[in-house]
């Protein structure tokens, strides 16, 4: 909903894209060949007098001809956000020069290179000796350092931040291999197998990345649920202005009650299944006897709606577990169980023969203690 009072309804992840509030560009450079990479040690952690990486003569090379050819593509970038690491902020001024941008360089301290920990200022062979496969990189932590995963939550971190304070800019990031190497593969939602197979950032080389108006996670991942989708911000196709979701959710049992159609994407996909019966309706359902107001009825509204009919032929209802006094468990009356407490004390296999041998599933469970204590010590 804008301040004007429209109102907009969105139906896919691509809608949310085409109606984008912001609207960025950001494009990835890796910082040009430094002196570490010659000696193909790892140059992280903090920097001091006798743990700092500077540009080669190359690298100044590599990050002036980057500046030139971009002037020649005629991309203005509006500002650069560096690695504090004096290797990026070498290459961040050489290519600033070039651009005239000497006074747009911001330094962010989570664009830092990968902390190897231990094996910082060792060898790279010495390292990779440190993992069973490549994976292991994304989850496995040398003593003082961190994973690939851990650097891709902090450079989404940045990303995220960006695009939510400024529109339509042009925004480049300087920073280290690993670092953008991972973060390319988050906003591409690549999962960790597919980003080992992402090409490695070359030394100096400017490219694009993707960033879509979609809610997020921490570590990148897409999750459409509250509070990642309140992030989510669209310009109103009537008056231009800011759209915001409206704070109010839809009854979630509506999700429940959607579930034959929405489970197989319908109608976009699979219309076969519905419209032919083959899959529709359900030759039962069964659920306890308190979802005749929640998912048997709403299951059916939703259908009816669709003008598809009853979506089951038959309801199988099981009874409730009600405590000793005969009363349903409730966290509001606080006479529910705790089963890992039950589990702990008594064992799944008693806890499962009480319930199976108590009575007929239809009817409801007393649950007691005493009872199940019973069953423990006569049978199990």
């Amino acid at each position: 909903k804008c301040g004007q009072g429209h109102f907009e309804t969105i139906g896919s992840l691509a809608e949310l894209n085409e109606k984008r509030w912001h609207k960025n560009r950001f494009f990835i450079m890796r910082h040009g060949e430094a002196e570490h990479n010659l000696k193909d040690v790892i140059a992280s952690g903090p920097e001091t007098e006798n743990r700092t990486s500077c540009l080669t003569e190359k690298g100044k090379k590599q990050a002036q001809a980057a500046g030139q050819k971009l002037k020649k593509a005629e991309i203005k970038i509006d500002f650069i956000v560096s690695s504090p690491y004096w290797r990026a902020k070498e290459t961040s001024a050489v290519f600033a020069k070039e651009l005239g941008l000497k006074k747009k360089i911001i330094f962010e301290e989570k664009l830092s290179e990968l902390n190897c920990g231990v094996f910082n200022w060792r060898t790279v062979k010495e390292h990779g000796k440190f993992f069973d496969s490549p994976i292991e990189k994304f989850i496995k932590k040398p003593v003082g350092g961190e994973t690939l995963n851990d650097v891709k939550k902090r450079m989404f971190a940045v990303i995220s931040s960006l695009d939510e304070a400024n529109d339509g800019k042009n925004i480049l990031i300087v920073g280290h291999g690993d670092p953008l190497w991972v973060l390319e593969g988050a906003v591409r939602h690549l999962p960790n197998e597919k980003i080992l197979n992402l090409s490695y950032p070359e030394f100096a080389k400017l490219r694009e990345i993707p960033f879509d108006n979609w809610p997020y996670a921490e570590a990148g991942e897409v999750d459409l649920h509250r509070p990642y989708v309140d992030s989510v911000y669209l310009k109103c196709p009537q008056c231009q202005k800011k759209m915001a979701r409206i704070s109010e959710v839809a009854d979630v049992w509506f999700d429940s009650g959607a579930m034959p159609f929405a489970s197989i994407h319908y109608p976009f996909e699979n219309k076969a299944l519905i419209d032919k019966n083959l899959a529709f309706p359900a030759d039962f359902i069964s659920e306890g006897i308190d979802q005749t107001r929640g998912w048997f009825y709403t299951l059916l509204a939703v259908s009816t709606l669709l003008d598809k009919g009853a979506p089951y032929r038959n309801v199988i209802s099981l009874g409730l577990v009600l405590d000793k006094n005969g009363q349903k468990m409730s966290k509001s009356k606080g006479n529910v169980v705790d089963p890992w407490q039950i589990i702990g004390k008594y064992g799944a296999d008693a806890a499962r023969w009480y319930f199976y041998t108590i009575n007929p599933p239809a009817e409801p469970k007393r649950f007691d203690e005493a009872d199940l204590l019973k069953i423990q010590r006569q049978f199990i």
